[in-house]
């Protein structure tokens, strides 16, 4: 992923099906990309929901990630908002998971990842350890638990696997 990150690699070609879902091998590249982008400081962590992100944080990583895809029309541009969200809140639990969850507010305020902004790091712990986490961590954990079936299709997407299909017959 450092050779697109660093623009070493030529601009992706990406293919798209009818429902604005990227297909192909392309896709899989783009969607690894989105969660590098996610991960790489440019948007800010302290928000609680994504819709409260800044507009311009958003179009600073879209307008870098059209930089090495071809993304166009309004259909992509929302799918791969919508992804850059879902890696953001990812990317915002590995931290919980990985920097704070057995820790005490005070350990884990001083163990902010050598990759995360400390001005971004503090509000984000306080936030972990408030009664409004605590509240939705136990609801979806109630919700998750009662889930029967779990993604297995690997990196590639079921949209290419769809389209892998039609191929095929």
């Amino acid at each position: 992923m450092k050779e697109y990150w660093s623009g070493m690699k030529p601009k992706v070609s990406l293919e798209w099906n009818e429902h604005g879902q990227p297909v192909g091998d392309g896709a899989t590249i783009l969607s690894s990309y989105i969660g590098v982008a996610a991960r790489s400081g440019l948007l800010p962590l302290p928000h609680t929901d994504w819709r409260h992100v800044d507009k311009e944080a958003k179009n600073a990583v879209i307008n870098h990630i059209k930089t090495r895809f071809d993304l166009d029309g309004d259909k992509n541009l929302h799918w791969t908002l919508g992804k850059l969200g879902e890696r953001w809140r990812d990317f915002k639990h590995r931290l919980h998971r990985d920097y704070v969850a057995d820790l005490s507010e005070h350990d884990a305020l001083i163990n902010c990842p050598p990759y995360v902004n400390p001005d971004d790091w503090r509000p984000l712990v306080c936030y972990f350890f408030s009664d409004e986490f605590k509240r939705k961590s136990k609801k979806n954990t109630t919700n998750r638990s009662q889930s029967k079936t779990s993604h297995n299709t690997g990196r590639r997407s079921l949209a290419t696997r769809a389209k892998d299909l039609v191929r095929l017959i």
